[in-house]
């Protein structure tokens, strides 16, 4: 992921979906935004043409639409398809949202096949699963696609397997082409149309039967090979992140110490001071 791509504001103060905007960075075609509102308010009924979704961080929430209504709770997470019509209220002073934003042209794409899902649906809230998804981007913004189908995937319906329900027969190669090419800018997308798969099929199928997600898999290969640079060579930190496929040293290291509990300057030093003590014996 280049540097380009992942482009991060630190945001002078300005309003965002009718609250102030704390932060936010947009990458391929997603949005994510931390929003406050610093005073409750009631919202008369709107339109959003992009779908969405909305992570309750703190305080309260309703929203109502076609006769129902929604109550959120802390880290509840809701999804808008397009053209989402309600009413909404901020029933708490603070309240705050993480909102993950897709473009019309990224909701076509992982969509498609969802009707539903696409426009001119009803706001419906996500398993816990789809919430503890959510609350990764708060930390971990470089695995944005891998997180966001997984999220999409929560509000599917199963999708059906193969015949003995064994294995895909994609799996292999899908295995191949990202430990082959996770040092460059494959995606979830790119890599399900090279398998001739859906996006979102590929997400939740791949981490049922790897146990990772996309993402996940991508960097515990960049970490490996990371590793085995700082042990073998003197390449300074940011041409080691580079060469193993991270955007520059610092995703490098909040990726290196999230899987080592360590740091990258901590880990070469203790290799160089083995390396030494072997050398005295």
């Amino acid at each position: 992921m280049a540097v380009e791509e992942l482009q991060r504001t630190a945001c002078v103060k300005r309003e965002y979906f009718g609250g102030t905007l704390l932060r936010t960075y947009t990458r391929a075609g997603i949005t994510v935004s931390e929003v406050e509102y610093t005073e409750m308010r009631h919202c008369r009924s709107h339109t959003h043409e992009q779908a969405f979704f909305s992570l309750l961080l703190e305080g309260s929430y309703r929203e109502y639409f076609g006769g129902s209504e929604l109550r959120y709770y802390p880290f509840s997470l809701g999804f808008h398809p397009t053209a989402t019509e309600h009413v909404d209220e901020i029933a708490a002073v603070g309240t705050r949202f993480l909102l993950i934003q897709l473009s019309i042209e990224y909701s076509q794409r992982m969509l498609e096949t969802e009707p539903a899902l696409r426009s001119a649906g009803s706001p419906q809230l996500c398993n816990a699963r789809g919430s503890w998804l959510a609350t990764t981007l708060l930390y971990y913004p470089c695995d944005i696609e891998s997180v966001v189908a997984e999220m999409l995937s929560t509000l599917f319906p199963d999708w059906p397997v193969t015949p003995d329900r064994g294995r895909p027969g994609w799996l292999p190669q899908a295995l191949d082409l990202l430990r082959s090419e996770y040092t460059g800018r494959l995606t979830v997308i790119d890599l399900a149309q090279r398998l001739g798969l859906h996006p979102v099929y590929l997400a939740r199928q791949f981490r049922r039967w790897s146990g990772h997600s996309v993402g996940e898999f991508v960097n515990r290969l960049r970490v490996c090979r990371a590793l085995e640079q700082l042990q073998r060579s003197e390449m300074p930190l940011a041409e080691i992140a580079l060469h193993a496929g991270f955007a520059d040293q610092s995703q490098f290291t909040k990726i290196f110490r999230r899987y080592h509990g360590a740091t990258p300057g901590s880990v070469r030093r203790a290799f160089a001071g083995n390396s030494r003590a072997l050398r005295r014996a």
